[in-house]
């Protein structure tokens, strides 16, 4: 059924709500299923730990869980971000770890970081027992996005949904 609007603001506001709903819904759910393909690949496939097990999507950082949405109504503008806390198995890596008193290994990243920032950038050392190299998948994640327009065909089918159909 076709919609009739009596003013531009209220096609304009309408326009807004749709394009709000798709980013919050489809769009949202594609950019992260694209994002925990690139953990997959750019992190995960690059090596085998030793010394700790990979949680992947069982709340790692592939797990699409982990992330989380917001968008700007304003600017109509969808943030994703990958919130997994380090992983507590890791603790293997410090030497004087101790179960009973884990403020060393919680020490050892500072509390603004979380995984994906440690694993987007590397570590160098300090309080950190190696050297582990960028695995820069969030950048993957938006190269792929642009190359492949996957969260475009998700704003289309979000859009077409709700009645608006997008070419």
């Amino acid at each position: 059924m076709a919609r009739t609007f009596t003013t531009i603001e209220s096609l304009e506001q309408y326009l807004k709500s749709t394009i709000v709903n798709s980013l919050e819904g489809e769009v949202a759910k594609k950019v992260k299923q694209v994002e925990s393909k690139n953990v997959t690949e750019t992190v995960y496939n690059a090596y085998n730990p030793i010394k700790y097990k990979q949680r992947k999507n069982r709340g790692g950082l592939s797990d699409v869980r982990n992330m989380t949405s917001r968008v700007d109504k304003q600017d109509m503008v969808l943030t994703v971000e990958n919130d997994t806390e380090v992983n507590p198995l890791h603790h293997n890596d410090f030497p004087n770890y101790s179960d009973d008193d884990d403020s060393l290994f919680r020490n050892a990243y500072p509390s603004s970081y979380g995984l994906a920032e440690i694993i987007e950038n590397g570590t160098s050392g300090g309080l950190l027992p190696a050297y582990n190299p960028p695995r820069p998948f969030t950048q993957n994640t938006i190269e792929d996005l642009s190359q492949n327009r996957q969260h475009i065909t998700a704003m289309k089918k979000g859009l077409k949904s709700q009645g608006v159909t997008a070419k």
